[in-house]
């Protein structure tokens, strides 16, 4: 990508103003990040937690769920760059993936845990 296919993609995923700085979930984000051709996408997720036991088969939920939030992103953030590119598709290629599942709010007292669940995904970006 030369200088100005980069500068277009990072106008396209700049989310400090504006329209694409409003969120639309208080307990959910997606951000993007660029390093050279490796875009990398972040889900963080708020979730609660009826016990410890649980925290499996909710990291396996939250996967899913991360990874259709990710791709409706990838889809509008191909649409943005095409938008402000002009004739330019954006083509990512999936590299690889990992995920975390952190307990923040434990307490012997409630049975409930709260947990950030945070799925990042790198693509390798090319016009």
């Amino acid at each position: 990508m030369d200088f100005m296919e980069i500068n277009l993609l990072g106008q396209a995923i700049n989310d400090t103003w504006g329209k694409s700085s409003t969120t639309k979930s208080h307990t959910m984000s997606t951000k993007a990040t660029l390093a050279g051709s490796d875009l990398t996408v972040k889900y963080m997720v708020v979730i609660n937690l009826g016990s410890v036991q649980e925290a499996e088969q909710a990291k396996q939920k939250n996967k899913e769920d991360g990874f259709k939030v990710i791709d409706q992103y990838i889809t509008e953030l191909k649409k943005n760059f095409k938008e402000l590119s002009g004739d330019s598709t954006l083509k990512l290629k999936q590299k690889n993936d990992n995920d975390s599942l952190e307990i923040i709010s434990m307490s012997p007292h409630n049975p409930r845990k709260t947990a950030y669940y945070r799925l990042n995904v790198v693509f390798d970006a090319q016009v």
